[in-house]
């Protein structure tokens, strides 16, 4: 008995059933594609994973903590990526100096204190004016008053080395002070117990240690004159004024402006660190200067006027270090249009368009010509049940409705397109009237075997007329009847020829006993045995 059999080419077939030029086409874009969804997946990754940085801050008290402080939190608020750690240092000195060995990443530091080769500018933070306190009975009147002075100052950072730059120009050296305190807590502590005559101290305006020193203390201010002269050497200097009444209106402290020189606080970076990091990091000082101050904890009130102060780096600042490629990136926004800006992002985002698009091309093609190869192996079968030589065409029938269905269920399920099953359909058509015809021809050849049956039984009754031994004639007619059973037994004759052959063999037996009925019973006998 047939039955319909096929299988789906796979995606392997069709790969196998390509062209030479379709294979290497499709394995270049293949490869193509594995690289390129990994640089992209590498892109975005950089992009958007969080990015920890630590900033070497000075002292726990010091406006750059403090400032690093607000500037963590807003950093974990606008969630771009940037984790902060603010890591408390004794100063300039030794942030730079974690900042070359990489042990931080960011410092904020003295403009006028030298920064490593490591070392990149991000921005200005604030400035710092060089200040320097007496009692208010002292005999110092100025800064060449100082020698053989003591001085609360810790023999260490920035501060200490901007002391001897400022004694240097005046033609004292180290050896010409004694300074006292290991910390600026202990150095401030000698002052107010007399166990120091002078304070010197780098730090804005206002800075809280110095105001609660002078407005307690019965203490004043000192100018620092020469500032212009000073910056012939040191370029970071800039000649300026501590305002009359800064520290207190009545009786103002000082009573008049005071001349000294401020140093620009700066925020340093590795050169290390992306740009795209720092880019977002100075987007964050420069546009949300507003959210730094306001994250200010209780009672640091005096700090919030600094945050105005950050500002991009200028030449005229005097500062030789260089500017991070990242900040550059942020503070040069202005000149590039939104496609040179993100032209890296949108070149990617093209190329991963067009790959796209080929895959897709590529996907259409391979599905139909699944659809094909699925439709084609369907035409096959029927084909197969066309040339079918079995004599059950009915069966044939049941399995050409059967791939049918199949194909319809495809369809349905589209696996084999519409174009495709209109091709098969019109093969199925032929097909079908071919079996039909084939079914029409055995019916046809099963009544001619059983009418040539039927046609000799009923000439055994014109033998037996003409005078045919009855027993010879019983004798055909009963074989002629084992034939018909063995044709019925082969499928060679239907169920109803086999009805209408036996019909005609009891007429014709009828008919042979009503002929001669007295030699029946001996012809029976005969028969038998």
């Amino acid at each position: 008995m047939p039955t319909a059999t096929f299988n789906r080419p796979n995606g392997f077939q069709f790969f196998l059933n390509l062209s030479l030029p379709q294979k290497i086409a499709l394995v270049v874009l293949s490869i193509i594609s594995v690289h390129l969804v990994g640089l992209g997946g590498f892109y975005l990754f950089t992009r958007n994973r969080v990015q920890k940085l630590v900033i070497g801050a000075g002292l726990e008290q010091g406006e750059s903590y403090i400032f690093a402080q607000a500037l963590k939190q807003v950093l974990a608020e606008q969630q771009i990526g940037i984790e902060l750690e603010v890591r408390a240092t004794g100063g300039t000195s030794e942030s730079l100096k974690l900042l070359e060995q990489n042990q931080v990443q960011l410092a904020a530091a003295q403009a006028d204190i030298p920064a490593g080769n490591a070392a990149r500018l991000v921005a200005i933070l604030f400035p710092d004016a060089f200040q320097l306190v007496v009692k208010e009975n002292s005999q110092i009147q100025s800064f060449s008053d100082l020698k053989g002075k003591r001085i609360a100052l810790p023999q260490k950072g920035g501060q200490y080395q901007s002391f001897l730059q400022v004694a240097e120009h005046f033609g004292l050296s180290a050896q010409d002070f004694t300074f006292v305190g290991n910390t600026e807590e202990t150095a401030t502590d000698a002052f107010i117990t007399n166990g120091a005559d002078a304070v010197w101290r780098v730090r804005a305006l206002r800075y809280r240690p110095i105001l609660q020193l002078i407005q307690r203390n019965r203490a004043r201010l000192l100018p620092i004159e020469q500032a212009a002269a000073m910056r012939l050497k040191h370029p970071t200097y800039e000649p300026s004024l501590i305002p009359m009444g800064s520290y207190r209106g009545m009786p103002p402290i000082p009573e008049r402006d005071l001349p000294t020189v401020f140093v620009q606080r700066t925020l340093m970076v590795h050169k290390g660190v992306e740009d795209e990091i720092i880019r977002k990091l100075t987007q964050v000082l420069m546009e949300s200067k507003q959210e730094l101050a306001d994250r200010l904890p209780q009672g640091a009130e005096d700090v919030k006027p600094l945050f105005s102060y950050i500002s991009r780096p200028t030449d005229r600042s005097g500062i030789g270090t260089a500017v991070h490629g990242g900040a550059i990136a942020y503070y040069e926004r202005d000149k590039q249009s939104f496609i040179q800006e993100n032209a890296e992002y949108l070149g990617l985002l093209l190329t991963l368009t067009l790959l796209g698009w080929s895959w897709l091309s590529e996907a259409k093609n391979w599905i139909s010509g699944r659809q094909k190869d699925a439709a084609d192996a369907y035409i096959s079968v029927i084909l197969e049940l066309m040339n079918d030589q079995s004599t059950d065409v009915d069966q044939l029938l049941v399995d050409l409705d059967r791939v049918f269905g199949r194909i319809a269920n495809d369809l349905v399920n589209e696996r084999v397109s519409q174009e495709s099953f209109v091709t098969f359909h019109e093969a199925f058509k032929t097909v079908r009237e071919t079996i039909e015809r084939k079914r029409l021809s055995v019916k046809q050849q099963r009544k001619d075997i059983a009418a040539d049956y039927i046609q000799q039984a009923v000439s055994l009754i014109q033998a037996a007329r003409a005078g045919s031994e009855l027993y010879l004639v019983l004798r055909q007619l009963e074989s002629l009847l084992e034939q018909v059973t063995q044709e019925l037994a082969e499928d060679r004759i239907s169920q109803e020829a086999y009805r209408t052959f036996m019909e005609a063999y009891k007429t014709t037996r009828e008919a042979l006993v009503n002929l001669k009925p007295r030699l029946l019973g001996e012809v029976q006998t005969l028969l038998l045995e």
